[in-house]
């Protein structure tokens, strides 16, 4: 114990263990001895991490009106005196100073670890070395060695935290630690990482780097936008693999979430610091996986879709149809209608394809059109825009190949135009006009001077329309709401 740097009891050790019968444990004395670990890397966090969740009961229930020199409830007592003598009586924890092996070939590949629970979340980042094989063989599979380079750490809030938003947690740490990593290792030309991979046992959090933000709550997009953005960073650096599956059983972030981990579990050679076995052996071996049944996001963290809300997009595409019709019969002829015609005359046809997939829809209302239903699955499935784009005019064209009485095959519905892609790009900014729609009858977007190209609401800005083409190359912009 300490007061202004100076110690007011002995140390204890194991010739005095006594002491903690004797010691008045006090809410400032526990946060003491559970702040009193200096481990900057994070190398023993599954074991200091048990002093933060008991230093998390003393601020819980009616704990809260603790003040900081009462005494610690007897109830809780005993567990604080355990796991103190529990720490005196283990032996030293001893770790490599380096992470790079003795005969290490090439660069390193960084891989990282993340999970969460409900009382914390962790990561934890290693790098892989090639070396050279003990084996006397010139291929081997086990030419490999790991170690751990830093990890992490963090007990959940007070207010708590749902397993799911716990496991985003920890791959949020988990990518942040990477971009870390990543950037400090260019430093040296020979630290530099030859590629880096994310691993994670959450089938929820990989599901949810799969969906558009645009469709959940903020907890969860904010999160998910965070960890797009690190991994397209990290790319500018060296190559990053998406965000890959791997068993609760070969991941040892788990170790950290679970409170239970004791210094012996955390030694040279042990599951913590080298990792799992497969990071033994090259990278085509490792028992890891993207697929995988993927994981319905909860509820609470996706947005409403109302039916009126779904129904209005579809009346404003309906409109649209009917707009561009008769703006074709004043000007120039485009194909650009003719192909929303043929979509709009199939648009009760489901596409059968094997070779299009996309994600069932959550509308529960089943008089929406099916035009809207199929734009609104793959508008759904991905991230990427650009593949977006592509599976949708592939939808598109698939529809208009029925219409034609063709049938649709894996073959030639990889036929679709130009025309299509433009139709495709169309149908995603119409699919976010009906926000726009009420903001402009608000009179929200009077400093933007909207005005509208069909039923798309742009704006060209203070500029101009000219001065915007030679800037961009285009006319005007689509106003999009958050």
């Amino acid at each position: 114990n300490k007061r202004r740097k100076v110690r007011t009891q002995p140390a204890i050790t194991k010739d005095n263990l006594g002491l903690l019968d004797t010691t008045a444990f006090t809410k400032r004395v526990c946060l003491g001895i559970t702040n009193g670990f200096l481990d900057f890397m994070g190398i023993s966090c599954p074991f200091t991490i048990r002093f933060k969740l008991l230093m998390r009961q003393l601020h819980e229930g009616s704990n809260r009106q603790l003040n900081y020199d009462d005494k610690v409830p007897d109830d809780q007592l005993d567990a604080w005196k355990t796991l103190i003598a529990e720490a005196v009586q283990s032996s030293s924890l001893c770790f490599p100073r380096s992470v790079r092996p003795p005969g290490a070939i090439g660069l390193p590949l960084v891989v990282s670890f993340g999970d969460g629970a409900f009382p914390a979340f962790s990561a934890n980042v290693y790098t892989q070395w090639q070396v050279e094989c003990s084996h006397g063989k010139e291929e081997c599979d086990l030419d490999y060695d790991a170690n751990l380079l830093w990890a992490k750490a963090r007990v959940t809030p007070l207010n708590g935290y749902t397993v799911p938003r716990s496991e985003l947690s920890g791959t949020v740490l988990e990518c942040r630690m990477t971009k870390t990593t990543v950037k400090a290792l260019q430093s040296e030309d020979y630290m530099k990482p030859k590629g880096v991979i994310m691993l994670s046992d959450s089938e929820c959090s990989i599901s949810a780097l799969d969906t558009t933000t645009r469709a959940l709550k903020p907890f969860f997009h904010n999160r998910v936008s965070e960890i797009l953005e690190d991994m397209n960073e990290m790319r500018k650096y060296c190559p990053v693999e998406d965000l890959h599956h791997v068993s609760s059983e070969d991941n040892p972030a788990d170790l950290a979430t679970r409170g239970f981990a004791k210094i012996g579990d955390l030694g040279p050679g042990s599951f913590w610091q080298k990792g799992p076995s497969f990071l033994c052996s090259r990278r085509a071996l490792w028992p890891v996986t993207r697929d995988f049944m993927r994981k319905e996001i909860p509820d609470v963290e996706v947005r409403g879709k109302p039916a009126f809300l779904a129904c209005m997009r579809a009346g404003v595409m309906s409109s649209t149809l009917m707009c561009d019709s008769e703006q074709s019969s004043t000007t120039e002829p485009q194909p650009l209608p003719e192909l929303w015609k043929s979509i709009h005359r199939v648009s009760v046809m489901s596409c059968e394809a094997d070779s299009i997939t996309v994600m069932l829809s959550k509308a529960d209302s089943k008089s929406l059109p099916e035009l809207w239903l199929s734009v609104q699955r793959v508008i759904h499935y991905s991230n990427n825009l650009m593949k977006v784009t592509r599976i949708l005019a592939r939808v598109l064209y698939g529809w208009k190949l029925k219409s034609m009485g063709t049938k649709v095959t894996a073959d030639n519905v990889e036929e679709y135009s130009v025309l299509d892609l433009h139709a495709a790009d169309r149908l995603i900014l119409l699919s976010a006009m009906p926000e726009t729609a009420t903001a402009e009858d608000e009179g929200k977007l009077i400093s933007l001077s909207p005005k509208k190209d069909g039923c798309i609401i742009v704006s060209c800005g203070r500029i101009g329309e000219e001065n915007l083409s030679k800037l961009l190359g285009t006319p005007h912009l689509p106003i999009m709401m958050p």
